[in-house]
């Protein structure tokens, strides 16, 4: 079953307490009924700019990003009011919290870690490939991030040297849109299809048109009960057998648009955003 909603540029989706947050080309949007009614938030509302690229939640507080034109809002009452977040830094991305610090990427300036207050950012000036972080994946022992000139990752608690797996190493592209980490095995969505190694990054296993992969440019990965979901140009991908075959979604199966720039898996349901609007589908 699915159904699409607002049909508006739909740019990231974040679900807390039962309601969904959506950020969008015109604002803010929510819904406490699964996306049956809206309420919608605008500059009249309190936003700087109307246009949002990203919403998370993270430790109590929504983080809403606007791009290049605004720095980074919060709101600690559920997006009712909004302040300044104290990031001082465009083109926030992923943000996530592991032990006492808060983690977060930049699309342009780097990879930021925010502990006792200060933060601190990494970029090709600290030893990253570059400084377009795309997204990121923090496990217990290591942080790997996603960059325009490969994926690179270090240990979580120490500042050795980045370590960093490009093609010469085998990896099927060098703009690695994000990456995610399960059981010892490291996925790196790229622009030309997944790479997976088994061994810590020294070998790539590379799933792309060629070898059944329906998309060639994967832009964000999760795996959620060993299922692996995978956001791309062109739909939404979903593998239930570790990547041996895939099922494809997309606007010839009634998604709004193709362009998948998000997706939030909740149980049995998927939350697509797409440049067409918002697709609920429940399986």
């Amino acid at each position: 079953e699915s159904r699409n909603c607002l049909g508006i540029d739909v740019k990231d989706i974040c679900k807390h307490d039962s309601t969904l947050y959506i950020a969008t080309g015109s604002g803010l949007s929510t819904s406490g009924d699964d996306g049956l009614t809206w309420n919608h938030m605008t500059v009249a509302s309190g936003l700087s700019q109307r246009g949002i690229n990203r919403i998370n939640y993270v430790d109590g507080l929504f983080y809403l990003s606007f791009g290049q034109y605004s720095y980074p809002l919060i709101s600690a009452d559920d997006c009712e009011t909004f302040q300044t977040s104290g990031i001082n830094y465009y083109y926030l991305g992923e943000m996530c919290k592991a032990g006492q610090s808060l983690y977060a990427s930049f699309d342009y300036q780097g990879f930021g870690v925010l502990t006792d207050g200060v933060w601190t950012i990494h970029n090709d000036s600290h030893g990253l490939p570059a400084s377009t972080v795309y997204g990121f994946h923090i496990t217990g022992d290591r942080k790997y991030l996603g960059t325009n000139a490969g994926l690179c990752y270090r240990p979580l608690t120490d500042s050795s040297s980045w370590i960093t797996r490009t093609t010469s190493d085998g990896l099927g592209s060098n703009s690695v849109c994000d990456v995610f980490v399960e059981n010892s095995i490291i996925y790196a969505a790229t622009s030309g299809g997944l790479s997976i190694s088994t061994n810590g990054g020294l070998t790539w296993t590379n799933k792309n048109t060629s070898s059944g992969l329906p998309v060639s440019n994967v832009t964000k990965i999760k795996i959620i009960n060993n299922v692996i979901y995978l956001a791309s140009k062109t739909g939404l991908v979903i593998s239930y057998d570790g990547g041996s075959t895939w099922t494809k979604f997309s606007d010839a199966d009634g998604l709004p648009g193709n362009d998948i720039y998000s997706f939030f898996v909740d149980g049995y349901t998927i939350y697509i955003a797409t440049e067409g609007g918002l697709s609920v589908m429940t399986f």
